[in-house]
């Protein structure tokens, strides 16, 4: 079976952060915060908006 970055960190122990740069939208972000990411930087999705309403958006996210 594959595992989630999480989950492989969880398992064996590890101590790093998991960090995505880049594709990071209030779409996908769920999805790799619940398989263990720790840092997202998002740039295109913040900035090609209001960028209030976009940061917002993704601290809404949990």
């Amino acid at each position: 079976s594959i595992l989630n970055p999480g989950q492989l960190r969880k398992e064996k122990n590890y101590h790093y952060l998991i960090e995505a740069d880049g594709g990071i939208t209030d779409k996908n972000l769920k999805i790799l915060v619940d398989n263990g990411l720790d840092i997202a930087v998002s740039g295109s999705f913040i900035f090609n908006g209001d960028i209030r309403q976009q940061v917002q958006k993704l601290k809404e996210i949990k």
